[in-house]
């Protein structure tokens, strides 16, 4: 057995460790990841690309649902905003749009909507980034919805779209929920 100093922790290891096959290096891999990210430890089988993965099919699956619908719910949102602020927002809401100012507000807002809708997406494919990209997606669906509350209290009602928006913020969050609750039970 030899040390190695990896920071202030000290490892042993041997040399055979050091040379596992690629499928044992996947395995290693898949656990770290499952780990680091709070999510369940899938246990791949049957090689680098193929296989089954026990416990957790059904939860992704779900997990995967749950980002794409939160994905492809955010792009009419966000190109309501952005692509003609100034022609469309006093149609469906009680804004004008006057500024140079006001419209890269509104511009931002889109990209970020969209921005947040691509790493859904691609999220959704990626089982090792599910649990994260949920989580992010739960806390951006109930940041929302609490900013619309508040103004509720504050300004007083808006318009029917944002109590709509609100409605879906915080179905969104609660959907989010349930499915890392089942994500987590199908994994155990």
């Amino acid at each position: 057995m030899a040390h190695r100093r990896i920071g202030q922790e000290a490892f042993r290891f041997d040399a055979k460790a050091e040379h596992q096959t690629s499928l044992d290096a996947l395995k290693a891999r898949d656990c770290m990841a499952g780990a680091l990210l709070g999510g369940p430890v899938a246990r791949r089988e049957g090689g680098a690309h193929g296989g089954t993965v026990q416990g957790t099919r059904r939860g992704e699956l779900l997990m995967r649902a749950y980002l794409l619908f939160i994905a492809i719910t955010l792009v009419p949102i966000a190109l309501s905003y952005g692509v003609d602020p100034a022609g469309v927002l006093p149609r469906v809401l009680d804004i004008k749009v006057e500024a140079a100012d006001q419209t890269q507000i509104f511009r931002a807002l889109m990209c970020l909507f969209l921005g947040a809708s691509t790493f859904l997406a691609v999220a959704a494919f990626k089982p090792d980034w599910q649990h994260v990209a949920a989580i992010w997606a739960i806390v951006f669906c109930f940041s929302l919805a609490l900013g619309r509350v508040i103004s509720l209290i504050v300004d007083g009602p808006a318009s029917w779209l944002l109590d709509l928006y609100l409605a879906l913020e915080i179905s969104g969050g609660l959907l989010g929920l349930a499915a890392l609750a089942y994500a987590r039970k199908s994994a155990a």
